[in-house]
């Protein structure tokens, strides 16, 4: 048994561990996208490493079929048997909450290297793990005011090079909610966040994205841009929330979906 139902894992040895459970295609996308062995002499050497590096774990047991605790091969076999997924994603980083039968979900964090996986329910404090994994707080603070912009002026600012924007920043051309979020366009590398529904079907190796929407961190607070109004009055909305509003909305978000029959 897993103690305390949580689990770490490397990508490597949860690769490894898809490969023991019986999911090799999944261990060959994520092998060939990471690049992790390109030969048949590297992918045995990659193979045996993991397998020692699960073993080094405790997650080893020699007496069973797949070489996996009890505990651990249960996870893996229940991720793939969970169809519905909400993601976020924050640069590099992913959490990923994998819904189960009736009121139970694996909540997945990637990080740094390592996988980071544990059960969870609804009626559980979830907005707070989003809130960690953006790492921030709820405070009180003054929140912008906010806008909208049509089609052509997104792609405009979007488009735009740094230098650019440092222009638009420096000369005050627009009012001040645009310049802060430019500011925090800039400082997130010209990136936008976003949290995602999807439907999966490891045995169809089917996914689909139901509805993505795209978010921006500043200094204590979230942007959402909602995009609901651009086919009807061709506008993209801005809205500064505070992380618990907005936490709590994609919970909310993804909770609905979950809760809908298939």
């Amino acid at each position: 048994m897993i103690k305390d139902k949580q689990i770490s894992l490397s990508t490597e040895e949860l690769v490894a561990a898809f490969t023991l459970c019986g999911y090799e295609k999944a261990a060959a996308d994520i092998i060939n996208e990471r690049q992790f062995a390109q030969t048949e002499e590297q992918l045995v050497t990659f193979s045996n490493q993991a397998e020692s590096l699960l073993n080094n774990r405790g997650y080893w047991d020699e007496t069973r079929s797949t070489n996996l605790v009890k505990g651990l091969e249960s996870f893996i076999h229940l991720l793939f048997k969970s169809e519905k997924k909400t993601r976020c994603v924050y640069g590099n980083h992913v959490l990923i909450f994998h819904q189960l039968e009736g009121d139970e979900m694996i909540v997945q964090t990637f990080k740094g290297m390592e996988h980071r996986f544990e059960l969870a329910k609804h009626d559980d404090p979830l907005w707070g793990k989003i809130a960690s994994f953006y790492e921030l707080e709820d405070s009180e603070i003054d929140l912008p005011e906010g806008f909208s912009l049509d089609s052509e002026g997104f792609d405009l600012f979007s488009q735009a090079k740094s230098e650019e924007v440092d222009a638009i920043i420096r000369d005050q051309i627009y009012p001040e909610m645009f310049n802060i979020f430019l500011n925090d366009y800039r400082n997130n590398h010209f990136e936008l966040e976003n949290f995602s529904l999807l439907l999966s079907s490891y045995s169809r190796d089917e996914s689909e994205l139901v509805q993505v929407n795209f978010l921006l961190k500043s200094k204590g607070f979230m942007w959402l841009i909602d995009y609901s109004l651009i086919e009807e009055k061709d506008e993209i909305h801005f809205k500064a929330m505070a992380p618990k509003e907005c936490f709590e909305g994609i919970v909310y978000v993804m909770l609905d979906w979950y809760k809908q029959a298939d």
